[in-house]
């Protein structure tokens, strides 16, 4: 799934999963998500709005990652744009997304 990196102004604040991807690959019963990134395995912790008005994932483990390659996402052609590869278990890894179309980016919703 595309995913983008959650800012609030120039700061690093997480990721937004989009309310799509959040149904379809999120099950309510859920309360954390396992992230694989590199060599480093994160558990983040969904907060209850996940499932209808804040469709993001926010952990000082993950905006720490997120800030430490923002030169590499300035770089890429889609700057602000990852991919949540389903793994093993209930785990995702989250890789660059390179070429990122237009149609497979949910809309930002700023609520």
């Amino acid at each position: 799934m595309v995913v983008q990196i959650q800012r609030n102004g120039r700061s690093v604040t997480g990721l937004h999963i989009g309310l799509g991807n959040v149904r379809r690959y999120f099950p309510k019963d859920r309360n954390s998500v396992d992230l694989k990134i590199g060599h480093l395995l994160i558990c983040c912790g969904l907060r209850p709005g996940f499932w209808s008005s804040e469709p993001q994932i926010s952990d000082p483990r993950l905006t720490a990652w997120l800030e430490a390659k923002e030169p590499d996402c300035k770089a890429r052609r889609g700057r602000n744009c990852m991919s949540l590869v389903p793994v093993e278990g209930e785990s995702f890894r989250l890789e660059f997304k390179d070429a990122v179309s237009a149609d497979n980016i949910e809309p930002f919703d700023a609520a």
